[in-house]
């Protein structure tokens, strides 16, 4: 089965915004399954469109989109500064599981959470309604978790963050080296924020409901990459998935020699070289083939 299918969708949020989003899907033959993909900060969703359709190639169906103030759901009628990056969980994420399971009529709903797709997924009312989790170098944000000296490089990001938002709608996020896209600048300063607590959003200060997280008892595998030092270190990919503490973790920790290649890092896993090796082992995942497979 390899012929997709693939059409744009928009998806409406609860709180009223449109966001533009891409369905993959099977040709012919299909699983039933619907698999949605939730990027990394500041990630077009285009990004994700080799592995989506290699996905829908074995059956799936797959949804990719934009958060709100990223790419082609930039233009909503909100400003930058109105946005935060919580409302990318409790409405963005939301709206693409609700497409799924009243739209699709999924068999099965699975997930993939790309770095901050991560850690968004329990601020999403629907996420107890996922069959399976795979999260691609997901990590707490907060600063100490990194490795001196970078957490220190870490911590005055996110203060130059806090600095220089009060002048921008956009924040130059991808002149900085932060982010893919510039960023609005309420969800930057949000991440900001959230990156200088200690727990990161699950800080009881902040007042946002997280008592999700505690009840995803399903199965969740969780990649982290050696070469990913810069994004997601490994203490700070472990903090994120003791939040999951009901879910069934199956940990990858990869050594890209061991697989051939010279380097991963925060973004290789979606490159096409990958396909006959962290792709099929994603694939048999969602699949949900004997677990002796996933090693």
């Amino acid at each position: 089965m390899d012929a997709i299918n693939k059409k744009s969708l928009t998806l409406q949020t609860g709180d009223g915004l449109r966001l533009t989003a891409t369905l993959f899907e099977p040709s012919s033959e299909t699983n039933g399954d619907v698999l949605v993909i939730a990027s990394a900060l500041g990630v077009p969703r285009y990004f994700y469109f080799k592995f989506a359709g290699f996905l829908a190639s074995k059956g799936f169906s797959v949804i990719t989109f934009d958060y709100r103030g990223i790419y082609e759901s930039r233009k909503v009628a909100r400003s930058g500064s109105e946005m935060t990056m919580d409302e990318w969980g409790k409405f963005d994420i939301e709206a693409a599981l609700k497409y799924a399971l009243d739209k699709l009529n999924s068999k099965r709903l699975l997930y993939m959470g790309h770095s901050c797709g991560g850690q968004l997924l329990g601020l999403a009312p629907s996420c107890t309604e996922i069959d399976r989790i795979a999260f691609v170098a997901c990590q707490l944000g907060y600063w100490r978790l990194w490795p001196w000296p970078l957490s220190y490089g870490v911590l005055m990001t996110w203060q130059t963050i806090s600095f220089m938002v009060p002048f921008f709608d956009y924040l130059p996020t991808r002149k900085m080296g932060i982010s893919s896209l510039n960023l609005p600048n309420g969800v930057a300063e949000q991440w900001s924020k959230w990156g200088k607590t200690k727990d990161y959003l699950f800080n009881d200060d902040l007042g946002l409901d997280t008592s999700l997280y505690r009840k995803l008892d399903k199965p969740l595998l969780s990649y982290h990459f050696s070469d990913d030092k810069l994004f997601a270190p490994e203490a700070s990919v472990d903090a994120l998935l003791a939040k999951y503490e009901q879910a069934t973790e199956t940990r990858r920790e990869i050594e890209p020699a061991n697989i051939k290649a010279k380097s991963i890092g925060h973004f290789g896993f979606f490159k096409e070289r990958f396909r006959e090796t962290l792709w099929r082992e994603t694939l048999v995942w969602f699949e949900n083939k004997d677990a002796d497979h996933i090693r």
